[in-house]
């Protein structure tokens, strides 16, 4: 209670709180706490087994933190409408065999046994992605060329920030569905590289060649969504070298001062060619207020005697 009055007091920040032993069951209870603000104060705590077990039967399956509404319309069509359904002894082989590891994790979560850590960046990952929206549909080449360039820096950055590298490198095009005739409006192609690597130069110019070749092989030109997945991590110290192919081993000196600089200077104050216009932009209609940040922003009170 202490937390969310002083987030009101302090920002005018109206927040609610769940706590619970694990991070999906603090998600569950944040939600409970949401929707009865009145009973719960805005704060509701899973401590018991009862609190637990009665939250799962409220919950709907749709709700549960990690699961989309792909794997949720399976879920239904296996009798799973709750997430004390989806916890059900029965389930488990089919979670193992359709979700997989993060499957399972989930239902171990919901039982009450911590799996999952606090948030951090680590090699373990199997990919980095970066994708987002564009503010309209986009049917320019170099325009979606601009973006997927900045979309594989950013992955780049994101590597070298944890000490890893990549070597395959996929590119997604996501077309609205509701304007075009044909079903499939997901498109993705992928290049796996002779060698690993973080640079940005090397994951950009991939990302553009396969960019080219998507938008050739698509029957579509209008695009609302793109995106950069760099997957096949390995530590940067791990890398091997290609006897007959390898990369230029001044990308190594030039990004290290690239990242010098953009951590010192501000965000891609350098950034590559390909990238020049912008280094960001993406679909922001429902974007709140900055009250507390933005002095354009701050609230104008009239007071008439």
């Amino acid at each position: 209670m202490q937390m969310r009055s002083r987030a009101w007091n302090w920002l005018s920040l109206p927040i609610c709180v769940g706590i619970a032993p694990t991070r999906v069951l603090a998600k569950a209870a944040n939600r409970i706490a949401k929707k009865y603000q009145e009973k719960t104060g805005g704060v509701y705590v899973i401590d018991t087994e009862e609190k637990r077990i009665k939250g799962l039967k409220w919950l709907k399956v749709g709700d549960i933190w990690g699961i989309g509404w792909r794997f949720e319309r399976k879920i239904r069509a296996k009798k799973g409408y709750t997430a004390y359904d989806f916890i059900a002894p029965s389930m488990e082989a089919w979670i193992k065999k359709e979700m997989g590891v993060v499957g399972l994790r989930l239902k171990s979560e919901l039982e009450g046994k911590s799996v999952l850590g606090p948030d951090r960046i680590d090699v373990d990952k199997k990919s980095i992605a970066t994708t987002r929206s564009f503010p309209k549909q986009l049917t320019d080449y170099d325009l979606i060329r601009e973006r997927v360039s900045t979309f594989a820096t950013v992955c780049a950055e994101k590597l070298r920030r944890q000490g890893s590298c990549c070597q395959t490198i996929i590119v997604m095009l996501v077309a609205d569905k509701y304007s075009i005739d044909n079903p499939k409006y997901h498109y993705s192609t992928a290049m796996t590289l002779p060698f690993a690597t973080n640079s940005a130069l090397t994951i950009s110019n991939a990302a553009i060649q396969l960019l080219k070749s998507l938008m050739e092989g698509t029957d579509t030109k209008r695009f609302k969504k793109a995106g950069v997945i760099v997957t096949e991590l390995i530590p940067e110290g791990n890398r091997q070298f290609n006897l007959f192919m390898d990369e230029n081993p001044r990308h190594l000196a030039l990004m290290k001062a690239m990242d010098r600089v953009n951590s010192k200077m501000g965000d891609r104050v350098i950034r590559l060619g390909a990238q020049a216009k912008k280094t960001w932009d993406m679909k922001q209609n429902m974007l709140s207020n900055r009250y507390t940040t933005n002095p354009r922003h701050i609230l104008t009170v009239n007071c008439n005697e």
